[in-house]
């Protein structure tokens, strides 16, 4: 009996962090992790379209023309209209602050979000140069997925699972117990982490490109980490 007490004592820590409800007889809480590493075979690119002009018709007008260049080209990236978004277009006037304090409309800007699924990762750099040579004027994030991330997921989550059965086993067995059937068991799903290396080149204005670069870019995705964590509660057996 004392034993088993000394399990219910070490593995308290658990039971708080998991806000997990505990039976009133003999039992074990434990926590279980994995991770499952795997090549992303998608790009999320975000692009910015801004124009500065006289007036907000003419700053439109702008940023249409390179929108619609933008969306022509696509066609040799093998992308459809689904695989690309716009954001709703935005105009504000531009204010100048006068020496004496007064203030002037001294033009208007507008601005529009392009959102890119690129299927192909080996076109990153080729779609970003692209984009540049018809002037979209900034690339503000480029993230990795997986077309398998559910999949991905469920098997970090079975791991997770069989890492805490694992340890309740272990634990039963070091105290002359057997670990009995499942209390109860809660989960935490952790967001995919990626990472990515460029060239030393790219790195220099980290996300933001301009048309100004001359060296060619080298997107190099690593890995995409899919974590998940188990609390789990189990009934122990112990031999009378």
């Amino acid at each position: 009996m004392k034993k088993i007490t000394a399990i219910c004592l070490m593995l308290l820590s658990f039971n708080s962090l998991a806000n997990t409800a505990l039976p009133n007889n003999r039992h074990v809480s434990v926590s279980g992790s994995a991770q499952v590493k795997a090549k992303p075979d998608l790009a999320m690119i975000n692009l910015e379209v801004k124009s500065q002009q006289k007036t907000s018709l003419a700053a439109k007008q702008e940023i249409d023309k390179k929108v619609n260049q933008f969306l022509a080209g696509l066609e040799r990236f093998k992308l459809t209209s689904e695989d690309v978004s716009a954001s709703q277009l935005s105009t504000a006037p531009v204010i100048q602050y006068l020496d004496n304090g007064e203030q002037r409309v001294a033009g208007y800007r507008a601005d529009r979000n392009l959102k890119i699924t690129l299927n192909n990762i080996d076109q990153v750099s080729e779609l970003i140069n692209f984009a540049l040579s018809i002037e979209i004027d900034q690339v503000n994030h480029i993230e990795f997925k997986s077309s398998k991330a559910k999949l991905y997921q469920q098997q970090a989550s079975a791991l997770a699972v069989q890492d805490a059965t694992e340890k309740g086993q272990a634990l039963a067995k070091a105290f002359s117990a057997s670990l009995g059937k499942i209390y109860s068991i809660n989960s935490e799903i952790q967001a995919p982490q990626f990472q990515y290396g460029q060239n030393r080149a790219m790195l220099e204005d980290g996300l933001y490109i301009t048309a100004s670069k001359q060296v060619e870019g080298h997107y190099l995705p690593e890995t995409l980490t899919f974590s998940a964590t188990v609390y789990a509660v189990f009934d122990l057996n112990v031999p009378l």
